[in-house]
């Protein structure tokens, strides 16, 4: 994909605020 990341990031709060999509945290520390 060819998105630059601020754009990403703002999509993907969007999505997150809409509860299309759900932040999860990761077992591996260098995962974010």
């Amino acid at each position: 994909m060819n998105i630059e990341p601020p754009t990403l990031t703002r999509t993907l709060c969007r999505m997150e605020s809409l509860d299309l999509i759900v932040r999860k945290e990761g077992s591996d520390k260098r995962e974010k």
